[in-house]
């Protein structure tokens, strides 16, 4: 009898992680949360094609998504703003190789760690340098910015008092620390660790199609039953 009461607390351990007492405050939504991360599906509008895995990608394309589950996330497609931003592919400059992509499909997706933005050939180091890169490059995209910087400086020369009241506007707007000419502050708060472990392709000769699966965010979903949360997306 003795010895079956030792093994009591072994057995109930697992019952113990599963019964919502770890892995963030909400248990079972973060378990669906994980489970929703893992396949990324959607349609879009578009040209060319693309294939990423674990961080490298080949391509020459323009894509839009029109609706998709990506990131843990299902949106549809709407005008860019402070809420939402996504788009990819060769944008500004047509060219192999010279791509921004723009994950912002709302706050959830940055407070789980989803939402990044980068040029794709040199993706991994925008997603690990958060703060300064999209500072550069995701204020409204990077050829807005360049252009709002032009508008200023040919402002200033032109009419100061004006420029002066615009400014006021825009940090009246923003806050204090806006930048002035920026529309506006996607917040990216930490790196989307998880790109490096997707895999997805897209296709679209017009009407096209994405789909992937991440190795990582499988991992992470068996493990978080278990209390493990390596991607530290468990709110």
């Amino acid at each position: 009898m003795k010895r079956n009461l030792k093994i009591l607390p072994l057995l109930a351990a697992p019952l113990f992680l599963i019964s919502g007492c770890s892995a963030g405050s909400d248990y079972w939504r973060n378990r669906w949360d994980d489970a929703c991360d893992i396949v990324t599906a959607g349609v879009g509008l578009g040209f060319g094609a693309k294939a990423y895995a674990f961080g490298v990608q080949v391509d020459l394309y323009n894509y839009g998504p029109l609706a998709e589950i990506r990131g843990g996330e299902a949106f549809v497609a709407r005008k860019h703003s402070e809420e939402y931003h996504v788009e990819e592919g060769n944008i500004g400059v047509p060219m192999l190789g010279a791509n921004m992509e723009i994950f912002y499909p709302g706050g959830r997706a940055v407070e789980r760690g989803k939402a990044y933005c980068g040029l794709t050939p040199l993706l991994p180091l925008f997603v690990l340098d958060t703060r300064e890169n999209n500072k550069k490059y995701c204020n409204s995209c990077a050829w807005h910015e360049k252009r709002a910087r032009l508008y200023r400086k040919k402002t200033l020369d032109e009419d100061k008092e004006k420029t002066e009241q615009l400014e006021s506007q825009v940090k009246s707007e923003l806050g204090e620390t806006a930048e002035f000419g920026g529309k506006s502050r996607l917040k990216f708060q930490r790196p989307a660790w998880c790109v490096y472990t997707d895999v997805n392709v897209v296709a679209a000769p017009v009407l096209g199609a994405r789909i992937g699966f991440n190795i990582g965010e499988f991992a992470d979903f068996l493990l978080g039953w278990f209390g493990l949360d390596i991607f530290g997306d468990d709110l």
